[in-house]
């Protein structure tokens, strides 16, 4: 149990905490705080293992364990490189802690309430879906065996047949990937763990959203995370809503793209459109964009036709506006992972 919990600190705060380091050092100053820092993390292991997942798929290996040990050490020589690389961000973030001044208000004690009682809520209540039987299970049997995509989640029979409409859907073996590394059995994982985790990542997005549409207005920003905190407990009206997906069904791929990706992916675009038309648009986002692609192939294959249907007319739309072609050309070498996984998806 003291083993589980020590791996589960390190796995989900500390290697996300120091691969987020490096990648907000591009951001400007004032977006750079500690939350964007793990959302980053996250966003790029994902991303980072959807890449290898694929490439094992391609290559028709079915190993689990291997995929594992080989993403577990990118993971920690990238957490490493990039907290090195990225130590400055710690040093502006401690040097600009005094001059930061939170003010405590109404609407920010009313927002913390809302999200700590979803969070406990969370731990508490148990949902069970039907779905469990697909992703809870292919994320079961894949930590506590050496396979993946070669046992029926369903049957528990060996299948010689590859799942080709789940085969990019790494999620639910980043999942089995966690289990193993903090010996947290998958499904409590599924259930709890990062019930928890996504919902403090919502937020974070939710926050930075609020801070692009209120600016200075620190009431504004945390009257509109009131706003959506409201929306998403009240928000279970059918079993389809990203509301019902975020409170309950957490642990599956359509939840992290909806009350993930998609905000994030708006996050990403009102930046970048709130920049001067003299202030050049930084790589960062445009390979923020083409991370979120990837976390997309794992979640679900519909997020590689949903999420270019939103940011490919914003990418012309935001070009026209600073009449720079650069943002166009950018924009379209950002979607090279769309190609990439859409092309494997026809082949299998």
């Amino acid at each position: 149990m003291v083993f589980s919990l020590i791996a589960a600190v390190f796995v989900l705060g500390i290697i996300p905490f120091c691969i987020g380091m490096y990648p907000v050092t591009f951001y400007e100053k004032e977006k750079q705080n500690i939350p964007f820092i793990f959302l980053h993390g996250y966003l790029i292991e994902i991303a980072l293992f959807e890449c290898l997942y694929v490439g094992f798929v391609v290559a028709g290996s079915t190993s689990a364990e291997w995929l594992s040990r080989v993403y577990g050490v990118l993971t920690l020589v990238l957490a490493v490189l990039f907290a090195v690389l990225g130590r400055s961000v710690l040093k502006d973030l401690f040097a600009s802690k005094e001059k930061r001044k939170i003010q405590i208000s109404i609407p920010m004690i009313v927002f913390m309430l809302l999200v700590a009682g979803q969070l406990v809520l969370r731990l508490l209540q148990q949902v069970s879906d039907g779905d469990d039987a697909f992703y809870v299970a292919t994320a079961t049997v894949s930590s506590q065996s050496a396979f993946m995509n070669y046992i029926q989640p369903y049957t528990g029979a060996y299948t010689p047949e590859l799942d080709v409409r789940h085969a990019l859907s790494g999620l639910p073996l980043w999942i089995a990937h966690l289990s193993r590394m903090t010996g947290i059995h998958a499904a409590i994982m599924c259930h709890c763990v990062l019930g928890v985790v996504f919902l403090m990542l919502h937020y974070i997005i939710v926050y930075r959203i609020g801070k692009q549409l209120f600016r200075e207005n620190q009431e504004g920003v945390w009257l509109f995370g009131c706003v959506a905190a409201v929306f998403n407990i009240f928000g279970n009206v059918s079993l389809y809503t990203p509301q019902t997906f975020l409170l309950t069904r957490t642990w599956q791929g359509k939840t992290f793209f909806a009350n993930l990706l998609i905000p994030m992916a708006f996050c990403l675009l009102l930046e970048m459109y709130s920049l001067e038309k003299d202030h050049k648009i930084s790589m960062i986002y445009y390979i923020a964009v083409a991370a979120l692609y990837f976390c997309a192939g794992a979640c679900t294959t519909m997020g590689l036709v949903l999420l270019p249907a939103l940011f490919v007319p914003a990418f012309v739309i935001l070009s026209i506006k600073r009449k720079d072609r650069k943002v166009l050309g950018f924009g379209a070498l950002s979607t090279l992972p769309v190609v990439a996984l859409g092309l494997v998806f026809i082949l299998l």
